[in-house]
């Protein structure tokens, strides 16, 4: 196999690479775990700077 073969081989791939790490990068800011500290973040605009 050359090169040319296996990146065009690897290239049919990016799809469903791209569809794994969106899914995952989906289900780590949706897990219940998180719910907290992004509660928190989303907050931090609305807090008085204590200077």
């Amino acid at each position: 196999m050359s090169l040319v073969e296996i990146s065009d081989f690897l290239r049919s791939f990016w799809g469903l690479w791209l569809m794994v790490v969106f899914v995952g990068i989906v289900w780590w800011a949706f897990r219940p775990g998180n719910k907290a500290r992004f509660e928190d973040y989303g907050g931090i605009p609305l807090r008085d700077d204590k200077n």
